[in-house]
């Protein structure tokens, strides 16, 4: 649309060669110059909230968010919409965006409801709790609203309970509003629940569900596992995912990994190195020679072999952690070293859970001798 505008202006300039009066020639041009930053604002409007590419949703919704001339209230939606643009790589920087977007404005019962599923990605409960008691405040029952409330009580462990809402919400009134994919997630979400309270008949009837109206459900379970693993600190509710996802899918070793490093970030070290093993021991096996990637099925051979060396390095990377954490100094530092013989780039991400680890560790101890003058006789 500042095409369409610049290019008028162009042509008035034009028209001002062939006769216009300078006058009124002058107020046509300082009216389209006026246009041109309420045109670029719309632009940028359309870009935060439209199908345009991720980087341009981000500059569009960061323009829009920042401009103090605009109101409160459109500030705030548009922070919104930039923290759902972070909330799949970065959830603190989505955190601190929702918390822009309710300071500016707190009457929005869905903004709240934002901050609480990304702070139960994160694990952070009792932040999510709050925020859900703070939407519940302006609205009593709201499909998010009511998800929310139901992952918070699977977080906890309450499983049949979490069952319980999980089921209201899908034989809800809202059904037939709900879209396919969301429905989808309820249902796993729900047989998730079912597996972890013990009734596995009904949770993979329920999975089973998910998959009819998603093929890909048991790809975001994967996925699901995967982010919690890695991000969450909640590592029961992490285990709980993966175990689930194992349990429907034995063949995805990715999983293991992902349970892996779960036990890791929950200091379980044998459950850590069990869990690594299996990935070794799948992904060992080494082609004698490259396939010949001139072939559709050299290509996908080539493929497999990349994704298997990636997760064979990153399950030695992994059971070097826990293998150092239980005092096996030698085995620990020849994993790690060959993971990074392996592939270097492994190191990045293991390193910040080590530095995580140890951060845990100090503070317990710390807690612990604080503690200690006090349990003394």
């Amino acid at each position: 649309m500042l095409r369409i505008v610049i290019g008028i202006l162009i042509a008035l300039a034009t028209a001002r060669g062939i006769g216009l009066g300078r006058g009124a020639m002058n107020q046509l041009m300082e009216r389209g110059l006026r246009i041109i930053p309420f045109v670029a604002h719309n632009d940028e409007w359309e870009a935060c909230f439209g199908a345009a590419s991720r980087e341009e949703r981000y500059a569009g919704c960061s323009a829009r968010a920042g401009d103090e001339s605009e109101t409160p209230a459109r500030r705030a939606a548009a922070y919104v919409e930039w923290g759902e643009l972070y909330a799949s790589e970065d959830l603190v920087a989505a955190i601190d965006r929702f918390d822009l977007a309710i300071r500016l404005d707190p009457s929005v019962a869905n903004y709240h409801v934002h901050r609480a599923f990304a702070q139960l990605s994160l694990g952070n409960l009792e932040e999510a709790s709050a925020s859900i008691d703070a939407a519940s405040r302006l609205e009593s029952s709201e499909l998010s609203l009511d998800w929310a409330r139901a992952d918070l009580l699977f977080q906890r462990g309450l499983y049949e309970d979490s069952a319980k809402a999980f089921e209201t919400i899908i034989n809800t009134e809202w059904r037939p509003a709900i879209e396919p994919l969301s429905l989808a997630n309820l249902h796993m979400a729900y047989s998730v629940s079912l597996f972890r309270a013990g009734q596995r008949e009904l949770a993979e009837h329920e999975r089973d569900a998910a998959i009819a109206l998603d093929p890909d459900a048991m790809l975001q379970l994967r996925a699901r596992c995967n982010q919690f693993a890695t991000q969450s600190y909640n590592p029961s509710a992490s285990r709980d995912i993966c175990d689930a996802a194992i349990a429907y899918d034995p063949d995805a070793v990715s999983l293991h990994l992902y349970k892996a490093i779960a036990e890791l970030r929950a200091m379980s070290w044998q459950g850590a190195i069990a869990n690594s093993d299996v990935v070794i021991e799948a992904t060992s096996q080494e082609a004698l020679s490259p396939p010949d990637i001139s072939t559709q099925e050299g290509r996908d051979a080539a493929t497999r072999q990349a994704m298997n060396a990636g997760l064979h390095a990153q399950a030695l990377y992994a059971r070097g952690i826990a293998r150092l954490s239980i005092g096996q100094e030698e085995a620990g530092n020849r994993d790690i070293a060959a993971a990074i013989a392996r592939n270097s780039s492994t190191s990045l991400f293991f390193e910040r859970l080590r530095t995580e680890l140890d951060y845990r560790r100090l503070a317990a101890a710390t807690a612990a001798s604080e503690l200690r003058p006090r349990l003394a006789p």
